[in-house]
């Protein structure tokens, strides 16, 4: 783990990098990265600061990852089909609107999943108790 990144400011940590601007705008609102990664609910943003810290144990909760997707695949098919069937009787932009929750509510138990499992491997690296090692 690039132990140096870990007492950078949000500002330090992604400066000089091009990546999303919303990402920006959240970094700012707060003082450490400790408070960042507390406050932080996306795993594409998470993952990325693993990334950036060269954290070990990525390709294995990748792995979890695709495991949890297979074996929950018909429990995704059954809710898709289910909110595709409420888009359907819908008009118009509304049709587009139920069509776009519905995706939404179906990945966002997925999403909390894998944030909580983030946080359980690698705890908060910001913060010194979790900073000696990856947690199993």
């Amino acid at each position: 783990m690039k132990t140096e990144l870990l007492t950078l400011t949000p500002v330090e940590f992604c400066l000089g990098s091009a990546d999303c601007p919303f990402g920006g705008y959240f970094i700012r609102r707060f003082r450490t990265m400790a408070e960042t990664w507390d406050n932080c609910r996306r795993v594409d943003w998470l993952l990325w600061i693993l990334g950036k810290l060269e954290a070990e144990g990525i390709p294995e909760f990748a792995q979890w990852c695709a495991d949890r997707a297979s074996a929950r695949a018909s429990d995704y098919a059954a809710r898709a089909s289910e909110y595709a069937s409420i888009a359907a009787r819908a008009s118009g932009w509304s049709a587009a609107y139920y069509a776009s929750l519905a995706a939404d509510q179906v990945t966002a138990g997925e999403s909390s999943d894998q944030v909580a499992e983030i946080r359980r491997r690698w705890g908060n690296p910001f913060t010194s108790e979790t900073q000696t090692e990856q947690k199993p």
